[in-house]
């Protein structure tokens, strides 16, 4: 998925943004910040799961409801083959 590698590219350009800083920052801070990071990318992996198994389902229901409805009636005319 290409939301996948555009989340993990804002993470990789914030980590490297929070190494440069990194003198800067107190200890402690960068322990919580690297924390939030591995926390916010695991929510993300699993957000991004929940989508993709999601529309697996609606994909695979809206196959079987197709498979079901050219079976039980045969003079129905596809309007979305007709038009354009």
């Amino acid at each position: 998925m290409n939301e996948n590698a555009n989340v993990m590219a804002a993470l990789v350009l914030a980590l490297g943004q929070i190494q440069n800083l990194k003198g800067k920052i107190d200890d402690e801070v960068i322990d919580h910040l690297a924390a939030s990071g591995q926390d916010a990318i695991k929510s993300a992996h699993h957000f991004l799961d929940a989508c993709e198994k999601t529309l697996e389902l609606l994909t695979a229901k809206e196959s079987e409801e197709a498979e079901k409805s050219t079976g039980e009636v045969d003079n129905v005319v596809d309007l979305k083959a007709h038009e354009g």
